[in-house]
């Protein structure tokens, strides 16, 4: 084909198009207008856009790069890019505008490249020294530019004897993949010390975070060893549980009513709009790479019923550049979309269960079970990840299913209307099992964590129900529970069978339903049936039913994850802890009345109702913020106190005074109330008559209940201090730790198991009462004694709480 007869009339390249027209450019070429003002201002325009807020941003940030020749390399791409824009400024500008190269939008797409060319340089330079990974919007927009570039680099070449403008142009293109690779090359080798700790995805460039390519080198390395956690890439800044509880505790605080429903979901929304609405774009890409899937089919079709002798290889060739595209874009975009919602989804894990761990500190302990905070940040949190990763997927498929819709119309005309009745009638039943679904999900997940509750105390208590002889009824009782667990289970398996069936339906009945209405209509008309048109109908009712299906189990699930998340904000508005202790102020030195320790030790509570006590001298104590004791005295305690306001008081005390140093104990027999009275010293027991008086800042605290986080001997003892051997091996001798070490295959080395489970009972009672972090008095709870050179080594440490003063 000969030059001639590819090039166009001024007119028709001066026309939107946007396609040329069979006897332009062989028929396989856009319009030039519509090239510059759809392939290239757009684009520039939205360039331009960005650029002064993300120069804004630069410009306060610090210099995070070593000093290396890159910039200037850049620099001077950047620079020579700049010229060669500027001549094609100048050339278009002086072309007369009846020319065959010359639009009406020639000379306006020129000036705003020309314009992008001068913020490239400076965002260049900026993005180099102030941020740590590849510029996102330079490398996005020289690509698109290249992709879109090419077509109209085409058609310029193919206007005719022009040459000078297609060289320039060109060889602006050549530059700018350059600047490309250029700009790819990621900075973790020339990171400043500060930053060297970023993760591996933090400072990888937009195409090596693309395709997921920054992972190689770990898929590698575990395919040749064994993984450790010790090989895991450092985590990523934006993904640790103190900065996201911190920003969630800061919002949550500011809710002025919390208890609305769904306060604390639309809190946790707004503290991560950013995260969770980053998913949105890639979701959009995804819809529009998947629709384009019917027109390449349409195009496939008709070029494959072509006649072999009338056919343009260019537009097969097209075909495969498109099917490229769109194949590549839904692997992309996909793959975008799932990376950034299931990491919203772990923000919010780790944002919200170190609130409920928080709050857990801060309960009632005689009001609150483990138990309670377990079952949340298990089940309720794993259901609202589920409701997390679902949450596009209900606007997504409205506008998909609208997108389908209107597709399938253009093909089958009214018969569209089947798979909107038959889309309607699912979405409304959908929408009625929705409500009631993530009611049974919660009432199931209640009883879950009774069931749960039941098991960790009994599990807990084995060995004293055991001595007892209640481990059968224990066991009897949890069954029972499991029993009533799957009998309320069942209304919430029912609903979600329910709705499974109608995701099933849907693809089969859909177009079958469909292709039988066209049928009825096309029988009494001239419409027929043809085979691209039945093709390309049976894919767009093919991809209706995807989005059918999503939403289908969208709703529910997102249901369920409200329902979890109202769940968490009851807990988080739970009364706390009242500590109604009275500080005493140590510069008084008014007297008390110093009497002898007095106190029951009877088996049975003292009283048999609730003393009235002197309620106008408390009243006046607690208007003050101090109290006044002896100097000898640091605690005071009078009245009688039980685990709740409704429950008979389990010890009556008529006046205790705790004096400085001396060494205490508190005697008697199980179920006397030793236990509530170091927790009322404690401020953990808020149901008493009477008044507690105390003037100390801190007081460490030893609960019978053993507790061992699952590390090694040396990590329970030296805790987050800092390893000092000569004291070390003081309080290995003073806990009477020295024989069973030597007995531990490992020594200190040995790991604890998980609720210390590799230790005896007495050894595991030895080694919370570590005593390398004590600095102050200690209040032990007195079950067993052992005491070796002076130091009692009974108890056992709960290090899960820190008790100041009130």
């Amino acid at each position: 084909m000969s030059q001639s007869d590819q090039s166009c009339p001024i007119s028709v390249d001066d026309s939107f198009g946007p396609w040329a027209g069979n006897s332009c450019r062989g028929g396989f070429d856009f319009t030039l207008l519509f090239e510059e003002s759809i392939l290239s201002i757009p684009l520039s325009c939205l360039f331009l856009l960005l650029l002064p807020s993300r120069t804004l941003h630069l410009v306060k940030s610090d210099i995070k790069i070593l000093s290396t020749p890159l910039p200037l390399l850049k620099l001077a791409a950047a620079v020579t890019l700049l010229c060669l824009n500027t001549a094609l400024v100048g050339l278009w500008a002086s072309t007369p505008s009846s020319t065959i190269t010359h639009t009406r939008a020639s000379v306006p797409a020129a000036v705003l490249t020309f314009v992008v060319s001068l913020g490239f340089c400076l965002l260049s330079w900026l993005e180099h020294a102030r941020s740590i990974r590849p510029s996102f919007i330079l490398n996005i927009y020289l690509f698109l530019s290249l992709l879109l570039d090419t077509a109209r680099a085409r058609t310029l070449y193919m206007l005719g004897p022009y040459r000078t403008i297609p060289a320039l142009f060109v060889s602006t293109m050549v530059i700018r993949a350059v600047m490309m690779v250029l700009e790819s090359v990621e900075k973790r080798h020339i990171l400043l010390p500060a930053h060297k700790d970023r993760s591996k995805d933090a400072t990888s460039g937009t195409f090596n975070r693309s395709v997921f390519f920054w992972l190689t080198s770990l898929f590698i390395y575990g395919y040749r060893n064994i993984l450790g956690l010790h090989d895991l890439y450092p985590m990523d800044k934006k993904l640790k549980s103190e900065r996201l509880y911190k920003s969630l505790e800061e919002a949550w605080q500011r809710v002025p009513d919390k208890t609305v429903a769904g306060a604390l979901f639309n809190t946790w929304l707004g503290a991560c709009s950013g995260p969770v609405m980053s998913a949105a774009i890639p979701k959009l890409c995804s819809i529009g790479f998947t629709y384009a899937q019917p027109f390449l089919i349409t195009e496939a079709i008709a070029l494959a019923s072509t006649p072999k002798a009338q056919r343009y290889d260019n537009i097969g060739y097209g075909l495969i550049g498109a099917y490229i595209i769109v194949y590549t874009g839904i692997a992309i975009s996909t793959g975008q979309y799932e990376w950034r919602i299931y990491r919203a989804a772990s923000m919010m894990r780790g944002g919200i269960v170190p609130c409920i761990y928080n709050k857990t500190l801060r309960l009632d302990s005689s009001a609150v079970s483990s138990a309670d905070a377990l079952t949340l940040i298990s089940t309720d949190i794993d259901t609202i990840v589920q409701g997390i990763v679902q949450l596009h997927e209900t606007w997504g498929g409205l506008v998909e299913i609208g997108v389908a819709v209107y597709l399938i119309y253009r093909q089958l005309g009214a018969a569209c209307a089947m798979p909107v009745a038959f889309s309607i009638v699912v979405m409304i039943g959908t929408i009625f099992l929705a409500i009631p679904t993530g009611t049974r999900q919660a009432a199931w997940i209640q009883a879950s964590q009774e069931r749960v509750t039941a098991t960790s105390k009994t599990l807990g208590n084995m060995k004293w129900l055991k001595i007892s002889g209640l481990s059968d009824v224990a066991f009897s009782i949890i069954r029972e529970l499991r029993v009533r667990e799957m009998e309320i289970s069942r209304k919430f398996r029912l609903l979600l069978g329910v709705s499974i069936l109608f995701s099933i339906c849907t693809p089969i009945w859909g177009p079958i339903l469909t292709f039988f209405t066209f049928a009825g209509i096309a029988a009494g008309g001239s419409t027929t049936l043809t085979i691209s048109k039945a093709f390309t109908s049976l894919s767009l009712l093919v991809l209706l039913n995807k989005p059918l299906a999503n939403i289908i189990i969208a709703l529910p699930t997102i249901a369920g994850a409200m329902a979890s998340f109202q769940r968490i904000q009851d807990y988080l508005n739970a009364k706390e802890r009242e500590d109604k202790r009275l500080a005493g102020d140590p510069r008084e030195t008014r007297a008390l009345p110093t009497q002898k320790s007095e106190r029951s030790t009877s088996e049975a509570p003292i009283l048999d109702s609730w003393p009235r006590g002197d309620e106008h001298e408390l009243n006046e104590l607690r208007n003050h913020s101090t109290c006044t004791l002896n100097e000898d005295v640091i605690a005071s305690v009078q009245g009688s106190f039980a685990w709740s306001d409704d429950s008979e008081p389990v010890i009556d005390i008529t006046e205790w005074n705790i004096r400085r140093r001396t060494f205490t104990l508190v005697l008697g027999p199980v179920g006397c109330g030793k236990s509530t009275l170091l927790k009322s010293l404690l401020g953990e027991l808020s149901s008493f008559r009477g008044t507690i008086r105390t003037k100390y800042s801190g007081v460490a605290y030893s609960e019978q209940t053993p507790w061992l986080p699952n590390r090694t001997v040396r990590d329970v003892i030296v805790g987050h201090a800092d390893f000092d051997d000569s004291w070390y091996q003081k309080v290995i001798k003073a806990c009477a730790l020295e024989h069973d070490m030597l007995s531990w295959p490992k020594g200190d080395e040995t790991t604890v198991g998980t609720k210390g489970i590799s230790m005896s009972g007495g050894q595991k009672q030895r080694l919370v009462r570590r005593l390398y972090l004590v600095e102050t008095q200690i209040t032990a709870n007195v079950h067993k004694v052992n005491c070796e050179g002076g130091v009692c080594a009974e108890g056992v440490c709960d290090i899960r709480r820190r008790f100041q003063r009130p």
